[in-house]
């Protein structure tokens, strides 16, 4: 993956899209702070983009490595255990639940069928 914004290739400025974010940062790094979220997902410090290039860099990222049809236990279980993921992750992102909250959720996912699931995806390997 090619760093965004820090290297400066002219060429990736052809594309408008491009060209208009590399505005964009310039003039939030100049001091005009409306513009702060192209600085924030894609600038060069920080960003949600350099922090995915890190991830790449040094092959961080990890694949799920299950691609076969939903589980007996994913088709029964899963929107309830996909549903309480979501409500658990979104509270605590929104500061509406502390990070143990992760904690407690896990044990829930596992009661709930989520032991089940794993038990299942492992089996068929």
């Amino acid at each position: 993956m090619k760093k965004f914004f820090t290297d400066n290739d002219q060429s990736a400025k052809d594309n408008y899209w491009v060209k208009d974010n590399v505005e964009q940062i310039q003039k939030y790094q100049a001091g005009d702070n409306k513009l702060w979220s192209a600085y924030s997902w894609s600038g060069p410090d920080h960003s949600a983009f350099s922090v995915i290039d890190y991830y790449d860099t040094n092959k961080l990222f990890q694949q799920n490595g299950y691609i076969k049809a939903d589980t007996e236990s994913m088709t029964q279980k899963g929107a309830t255990l996909n549903q309480m993921r979501s409500e658990t992750f979104t509270k605590i992102i929104m500061g509406a639940a502390p990070i143990d909250e992760f904690d407690r959720f896990t044990e829930k996912w596992r009661k709930l069928g989520g032991d089940d699931i794993t038990k299942e995806v492992n089996a068929n390997k």
